[in-house]
């Protein structure tokens, strides 16, 4: 009777526990749909405080972005996969220059060849010619590394064609030398060649140099309307005794020398460089010969740096007239540095069959005028003058005798000489005009003898060929 008792308590117990949870059940089913804090809430789904509350899977530390879930862009960002991070650039999976950033400054930009043969030369020069025209307001750029001594046949033709805004560099350890007669290198108008490396040799054709039994016809690097640089590496030996130009012929263009040498080449005017415009800053021309500007023969001349020196005549070339033992300026110059050194005019020292026809051991200006504010001129020897400048350094210039005037400076009637504010001639050796001479110029001999000054010029000293007096 207890157990039956015992069970039926059992029975009501759980009904009554049914009854409660259903009725829970229909209170709970009653308030949802209607109730505004359910369903409808914007606390319920869209509230910040469930699914997309700040704190709860919505959240920037949990990974998504502030918009995630209930953006009108979920899962579709405004750059998907792509901000601005790493890896996640404005252009998908590709940073902005993907493996091939931008050339270093010191670096040029253009075509790079390197030759070290006479095949991979030509086919260098080749590629040149076929690569078209630069851009109309800029240039196309080729370098071009020499990296052995390579045979190149002397040539008229135009090295890079005829295309134009066009900048070509060689550079290199290496040699280039022609064999035949011809230039190495011939520039045509709107090309620029620069040559830049300190060990690069560029030789031109003499009798007995390479093998070779011919001398040259033509200047080593040719020039018409183009620009030529030369920054460093060497231009020598070439013999173009019948024509202008025995390293360099540069005419109606430009050429700029910042180092580098030029030495032991051999023209009729400018055995190392004839140009209408050259504008020496640094480098050195030594060893040249021609009976017109040893070193240089130039109608525009500006030198600020470098030197010029042992350029001399050579009694092998027979002429009757030597001018200009370092330079021969024929229109206008200008020196503010730099150094002309130990030059000489005239077929050889003290010749007693030729040496009176030699003028201007440093430099002969023919016409115009020549300005020196700067630099130094001394121990040239002149058969007839030292040379012609104003200011700066000039000393220990000789006139051989004979009929030798102007020791220190030699001035053309055509040509006026200024010194002042500075610059200093003395120990000046002549048989007229030890230090100053002014005269006709000449063609033959040493002409008529207009004035000279014996005297020294010291720095406070100014003087002028204009002036009548100061003369002796």
């Amino acid at each position: 009777m207890k157990d039956l008792l015992r069970k039926l308590g059992c029975v009501i117990l759980m009904a009554l526990l049914v009854f409660f949870t259903v009725s829970c059940i229909n209170d709970t089913y009653e308030g949802s749909g209607n109730n505004e804090e359910l369903g409808n809430n914007e606390e319920l789904g869209n509230n910040e405080e469930l699914g997309n509350n700040e704190e709860l899977g919505n959240n920037e530390e949990l990974g998504n972005n502030e918009e995630l879930g209930n953006n009108e862009e979920l899962g579709n960002s405004e750059e998907p996969g792509n901000n601005e991070e790493p890896g996640n650039s404005g252009e998908p999976g590709n940073s902005e220059e993907p493996g091939n950033s931008e050339e270093p400054d010191d670096l040029p930009v253009g075509i790079f060849f390197t030759v070290t043969n006479t095949n991979e030369w030509n086919n260098a020069l080749s590629t040149i010619k076929s690569g078209g025209n630069g851009p109309l307001n800029g240039q196309k750029y080729y370098t071009i590394t020499v990296n052995s001594d390579i045979m190149v046949i002397g040539s008229t033709d135009y090295s890079f064609g005829t295309i134009y805004n066009i900048t070509v560099t060689i550079n290199g350890n290496g040699k280039l030398y022609i064999i035949g007669q011809g230039y190495l290198l011939n520039i045509e108008v709107g090309q620029t060649l620069i040559i830049d490396s300190e060990d690069l040799i560029l030789e031109g054709l003499k009798k007995g140099q390479n093998d070779s039994t011919l001398d040259n016809n033509k200047a080593l690097i040719y020039t018409y309307g183009g620009t030529l640089e030369l920054h460093n590496g060497t231009i020598r030996g070439n013999n173009n005794a019948g024509s202008d130009g025995g390293g360099v012929y540069a005419l109606a263009g430009s050429f700029t020398m910042t180092g580098g040498t030029i030495s032991d080449n051999i023209s009729y005017r400018g055995g190392g460089v004839f140009a209408s415009n050259f504008i020496m800053t640094g480098g050195t021309i030594t060893g040249n010969s021609s009976p017109n500007g040893n070193g240089v023969y130039a109608g525009s001349f500006t030198m600020s740096g470098g030197s010029i020196n042992n350029n001399n005549s050579r009694s092998e070339l027979s002429y009757v007239n030597s001018q200009g033992g370092g330079v021969y300026v024929a229109s206008s110059g200008s020196m503010s540095g730099g150094y002309i050194t130990d030059n000489s005019s005239g077929i050889s020292p003290f010749n007693n069959s030729n040496d009176f026809s030699g003028l201007g051991g440093g430099i002969y200006v023919a016409a115009g005028s020549f300005t020196m504010t700067g630099g130094t001129i001394s121990d040239n020897i002149a058969r007839g003058g030292g040379r012609f400048a104003a200011g700066g350094s000039i000393h220990y210039n000789i006139a051989g005798r004979l009929l030798a005037g102007g020791g220190g400076v030699f001035v053309s009637d055509r040509a006026s000489f200024t010194k002042t504010g500075g610059g200093v001639i003395e120990d000046n050796t002549a048989n007229y005009g030890s230090n100053v001479c002014w005269g006709t110029n000449v063609n033959s001999a040493l002409g008529t003898l207009a004035k000279y000054r014996t005297n020294s010029l010291g720095v406070n000293d100014d003087f002028s060929t204009n002036l009548l007096s100061g003369w002796d």
